[in-house]
């Protein structure tokens, strides 16, 4: 089962991990591609966990201060139980200072990984809170963002990923050279340089259909109104999912953010075959043990939905937040707070 963990040939990138050792306190990794970035971080943060306590937080365009505060609050309970980490019961009633202090009186390092950090810019009070944490001494932030930060924060050092994904897809094409000419070869470079995540799933196609790179290339250059030769592919392995699983991965695409297992098979939304079936297929991707679907492949599966079909797929998601949302947040499934659970409903 293939989940992109090996996208990034570590030998190519031998010095990443000890410049996110050696940065400041706040760091911006940025680039165009969106996976590759959080591999390059999660690759190299494991290198050194021994060193740190990792913290993931999935942002996105309607979260919230407080789904910030419950994510990690979660991740330290998590950390608690699993007897890693032991400290006293915080008697700070506003939540926000409960974590601070958490973080504060904490005994080993932490790094908190924000992904899709752009979405998120202007949420006066979670940057707030995020400035107070980064003044921490044994805290580290890390800011995955499509495009360099100039605001927000004060930024310690910056990392440009598509420096480092270009060497993986320099690498791969030119395992091609027999194959292909060397325009074709820059062809694919060009293709795939601002999203190195998706190389895989050529390669992948490839390896399913026996159809040459060449040929594919040559079909792409043929059709008129060619859309992005990684939807293209893209396209092409949807066309290898069997039919039964296709309803419940257009399910998955209506998904409003990254969940996890637990909460797919109480509400029944996927099955555990249908799970390890896509990720085998190189669709659906998995993040801090919760499960979701590229940008690239969710737009794709609800263009091509009806109103009608989303709004059917939708009714099944919907009475799972309606759910989640009378929940405490320790019982819920979904990381997400109360008022964002609402703003998605309404």
């Amino acid at each position: 089962m293939n989940n992109f963990s090996n996208i990034f040939n570590l030998n190519l990138i031998p010095d990443f991990q000890n410049i996110i050792k050696d940065s400041g306190h706040v760091i911006n990794i940025f680039g165009f591609s969106t996976t590759n970035k959080e591999m390059l971080v999660k690759t190299s943060v494991a290198k050194f966990k021994q060193d740190y306590f990792a913290f993931t937080l999935n942002c996105f365009s309607y979260t919230t201060i407080n789904d910030i505060l419950l994510n990690l609050y979660d991740d330290f309970r998590t950390y608690i139980q699993n007897k890693n980490i032991a400290f006293k019961k915080s008697l700070k009633e506003n939540f926000s200072e409960k974590i601070l202090e958490y973080f504060s009186c904490a005994n080993f390092n932490s790094v908190i990984i924000l992904k899709d950090f752009d979405d998120i810019l202007n949420q006066g009070q979670i940057l707030d809170f995020l400035q107070v944490l980064s003044k921490l001494q044994n805290v580290q932030l890390i800011l995955i963002t499509k495009n360099r930060l100039f605001t927000g924060l004060n930024v310690s050092d910056y990392i440009q990923a598509d420096e480092y994904s270009e060497l993986y897809i320099r690498e791969k094409t030119t395992s091609f050279a027999e194959e292909l000419s060397k325009e074709e070869i820059e062809f694919l470079h060009m293709a795939y340089a601002s999203s190195p995540e998706y190389f895989d799933s050529l390669i992948y196609y490839h390896s399913m259909s026996g159809i040459l790179y060449k040929n594919l290339i040559e079909e792409y250059k043929k059709k008129e109104n060619k859309p992005d030769f990684k939807e293209f592919i893209v396209n092409k392995i949807f066309h290898l999912v069997l039919s039964p699983y296709q309803t419940e991965l257009n399910k998955l695409a209506l998904l409003p953010c990254t969940v996890s297992y637990e909460f797919l098979a109480t509400y029944g939304l996927v099955s555990t075959e249908t799970l390890n079936y896509l990720i085998e297929k190189f669709i659906i991707l998995n993040s801090s043990d919760e499960y979701f679907l590229p940008k690239i492949i969710s737009r794709y599966l609800t263009s091509k939905l009806t109103y009608k079909e989303k709004i059917s797929l939708y009714s099944t998601i919907l009475e799972a937040l309606e759910a989640e949302i009378a929940k405490s947040p320790k019982h819920r499934l979904i990381r997400l707070s109360r008022e964002t659970i609402r703003k998605i409903i309404e």
